[in-house]
């Protein structure tokens, strides 16, 4: 009984920290380009590693998302342009009988285009 109880308490407070870390990754994108904005390692991956995700990452704040990706450099933007291209390949291969991820699929062509130009 203890250990269930525990358990759930780490769930609840992991649920908890991501809540946090994605309200924070959130307003860290909605500040790219205003004077205040502070470049944070941190956050940069938070984004990196959920942008395929529409409920972390909502439509409404895609299009910040992709301006700042434009700006991505060294191996950061080269595994996020190779990590899109191989979605984007993996999509245009995949069988008519399996269902493809609508936005996943556009989220990975416009972050291809966003990084190729």
């Amino acid at each position: 009984m203890l250990r269930s109880l525990v358990g759930s308490e780490m769930c609840i407070r992991d649920r908890t920290e991501q809540g946090v870390a994605a309200r924070e990754a959130l307003a860290y994108l909605e500040s790219f380009g205003s004077d205040g904005w502070k470049f944070r390692k941190v956050r940069q991956t938070w984004l990196l590693q959920n942008l395929y995700d529409d409920n972390l990452v909502p439509e409404d704040h895609f299009p910040q998302l992709l301006k700042y990706m434009a700006g991505l450099k060294g191996v950061s933007r080269d595994k996020t342009l190779q990590q899109a291209q191989e979605m984007v390949k993996g999509f245009e291969e995949a069988d008519e009988a399996v269902e493809v991820d609508a936005i996943k699929q556009s989220r990975a062509v416009q972050i291809v285009g966003a990084l190729i130009e």
